[in-house]
């Protein structure tokens, strides 16, 4: 009889357990959170047919299925319109969604000797070639200093466009 009863129980037991059914949403999120690929002191080069286009330096860079997340990130970039005029972005966290670059905490943006910015945070679209954001920012063109906020970036027609702009004329004196 106590056999019977076991039996009858175990069959009981095996029924419910396999009509339990398994929730593996949360092993799905914690799986899609974690890096697929792992680089300390990363170089990555983008190549043309011709030459280097870009050199990424990188202290730390996590590859993830939708995104890229750089840390102590240095990006160089060679300019359409002359080949010794190099465009350096360097951010102390960089996220890269496809084309986009979100640049976060003391990002720095140089174009040569004649274009300079810093700010906080920074928004630049490889494809494009566009930085803008909505914070403020200090810059530097052409040895004139100025500070505002919403800039706006156009490196292809070096287009500078921003809120709240307060100019600093450097007059020159050795004429």
């Amino acid at each position: 009889m106590a056999v019977n009863y076991f039996v009858y129980v175990l069959l009981l037991v095996s029924v419910v357990a396999m009509s339990w059914k398994v929730d593996t949403s949360t092993f799905e999120k914690r799986s899609a959170n974690l890096p697929t690929v792992k680089f300390d002191e990363a170089i990555m080069y983008t190549m043309d047919e011709k030459e280097v286009t870009r050199i990424v330096k990188a202290n730390q860079a996590l590859r993830y299925t939708n995104k890229d997340e750089m840390y102590e990130a240095n990006f160089v970039m060679r300019t359409n319109e002359d080949a010794q005029t190099l465009d350096i972005i360097s951010a102390k966290k960089v996220i890269k969604k496809g084309n986009k670059l979100h640049l976060q905490g003391d990002v720095e943006y140089n174009r040569g000797d004649n274009m300079q910015f810093k700010s906080k945070v920074l928004n630049y679209d490889l494809a494009t070639k566009i930085a803008q954001n909505k914070h403020p920012f200090w810059g530097l063109y052409n040895g004139n200093e100025f500070t505002g906020k919403n800039l706006y970036v156009d490196t292809n027609t070096n287009t500078i466009l921003a809120d709240k702009t307060k100019f600093i004329i450097v007059e020159d004196t050795k004429k």
